[in-house]
């Protein structure tokens, strides 16, 4: 840096002229100001080596304007030099040094003299302003030298970690052919094994099914051969017997659903739920009285349609069993989850205390007595094994007297903009 500012301030346009003329050798810039108030607006500007001040001026004088500049940071430490026509006035100059002056020039003063102290300052501030620049240079390069140092221990580090890496990943990749081998054997031992599995449901299912059918022929022979010599009483025993065999043909079947639930393969269509859950509320014949509310904003996707008419089949054919009310209510809704929709099923039925809330789930599980209310204990089973072989997760929401909420989680496969469906669904007689 060759070139620095000085800043002169009188109020005396004249005295600025010959100012700039004794200093203009010197070969800096010269700023000007009239008054102590466009001083202070000058050197919040720019900075300046060193300010040439009149002592007397109207309004904001030197002094004042001195004590304002040294209040300042950036300016705190500029060389203030006092020019004033009280040179031989003791308590002017102590004044004038008690408010930051680093001389005191009376007037008229020797344009040499005056030259050369400005010099002087001038030089000075050069010089501590080149020192500065040598220290940000200095500071710059150890900053560059230390991250150069950091980079290149950095880059170490990550060689070390990506040899590390790469011979884990080998160990993990031996494992994981490893893995697979044995995996592979056991998916090859399961398909074997449920091929087999299948193949002795669907024989048990017709060995019991057989002599099932064979007793209720009997009992309409039975019925026909006897029938005027029958008792009140022989007519009940011959209904619960007929109802025995309904049931244990209902269990042979669920029995049947349950071990085949996860062989099918069929690819996901595109499913409109409200329409679903319409056709599976057609084929249940709710009892009169009853109804059955489709939410708004049922979604079409594309799933698995059969599963997903069995989850909601038996989950609000449970509803209506279990109702134990003439008015009951059943509402479907589905919310959209990040990944999956959450679907409930709620009624205002009886509802389940919670240390039943994870038994119900369990095969042949009941809380009812066969007496009391016909049913297999396997369809809630049957919900849980299709939901959680989809990935997703079924619970239930209930206390005594308030109703239940049963909720399964389905994944969300690509999907179809939502479709509004709303529907209400009127009971129809059983």
């Amino acid at each position: 840096m060759s070139s620095a500012s000085i800043l002169l301030v009188d109020d005396q346009p004249a005295n600025l002229l010959a100012l700039e003329a004794i200093l203009q050798p010197l070969g800096h810039q010269l700023v000007s100001a009239e008054s102590g108030a466009a001083a202070l607006k000058q050197i919040l500007l720019r900075e300046f080596a060193v300010i040439l001040l009149d002592a007397r001026m109207p309004g904001l004088d030197g002094y004042e304007t001195a004590a304002l500049i040294r209040q300042r940071e950036r300016s705190a430490n500029t060389p203030i030099i006092f020019l004033t026509a009280d040179a031989g006035d003791r308590e002017a100059t102590l004044r004038a040094y008690d408010h930051g002056a680093v001389d005191f020039l009376g007037k008229p003063f020797e344009p040499k003299i005056l030259r050369a102290k400005v010099a002087i300052f001038v030089s000075l501030y050069l010089q501590g302003e080149q020192i500065k620049q040598q220290a940000a240079s200095i500071r710059e390069q150890e900053q560059v030298t230390a991250r150069s140092e950091a980079a290149r221990q950095s880059a170490e580090w990550l060689r070390e970690q990506e040899r590390a890496h790469v011979e884990r990943l080998e160990e993990e990749r031996r494992a994981a052919e490893q893995h697979a081998e044995a995996l592979a054997k056991v998916s090859a031992e399961l398909v074997r094994s449920n091929r087999e599995l299948e193949q002795v449901a669907y024989g048990a299912s017709h060995d019991l099914k057989a002599p099932l059918r064979g007793i209720a022929t009997v009992c309409d022979w039975l019925e026909e051969d006897i029938a005027d010599a029958m008792t009140d009483d022989s007519r009940k025993h011959l209904g619960q017997l007929r109802s025995r065999v309904r049931r244990m043909g209902a269990i042979v079947d669920g029995i049947l659903a349950f071990a085949r639930v996860g062989q099918a393969r069929a690819q996901p269509e595109l499913v409109d739920f409200g329409a679903l859950v319409r056709d599976v509320v057609e084929l249940l014949h709710p009892p009169e009285g009853a109804t059955i509310t489709i939410t708004p904003g049922m979604p079409v996707a594309r799933t698995q349609r059969q599963l997903l008419e069995q989850v909601f089949s038996n989950l609000i054919g449970n509803a209506l069993k279990y109702a134990r009310r003439a008015d009951s209510c059943i509402v479907v809704s589905v919310s959209v989850g990040p990944s999956f929709y959450e679907v409930s099923v709620a009624d205002n039925g009886p509802g389940i205390a919670e240390q039943y809330h994870e038994r119900i789930w369990s095969l042949f599980q009941r809380l009812e007595s066969q007496d009391q209310i016909e049913g297999t204990g396997v369809g809630l089973a049957l919900v849980k094994k299709i939901v959680d072989g989809q990935g997703g997760r079924v619970w239930v929401e209930s206390q005594p007297g308030h109703g239940a909420t049963f909720k399964f989680l389905w994944p969300i496969l690509p999907t179809s903009p939502v479709s509004g469906i709303i529907a209400v669904v009127p009971a129809t007689a059983a």
